[in-house]
């Protein structure tokens, strides 16, 4: 396992613990970092994980917020992505 990939498990295990214990910031930050740099499949399921946890479950209309922001987050930031890349 190279280096990088060793920076993305880490990045997505402090983002889905983080969804467990700390404040909602952390795995937003943590969907952002993986979208910068890597095309970020966990970054979408962290973002359905947090909605899994968080959604009231009497509510069946809530919207999936964090879903929602991860894949505009994951699909905004492509483009800047592979001009990272690129350089």
């Amino acid at each position: 396992m190279s280096f990088i990939n060793s920076i993305r498990i880490l990045v997505a295990l402090i983002g889905f613990i983080g969804a467990l214990v700390a404040p909602a910031w952390l795995p937003m930050l943590c969907i952002v970092l993986l979208a910068l740099r890597f095309s970020a499949v966990e970054a979408i399921a962290l973002g359905f994980f947090m909605d899994m946890l968080w959604l009231p479950a009497g509510f069946p209309h809530a919207l999936p917020l964090y879903t929602m922001a991860s894949i505009i987050i994951v699909w905004g930031l492509e483009p800047l992505r592979l001009e990272f890349l690129r350089s």
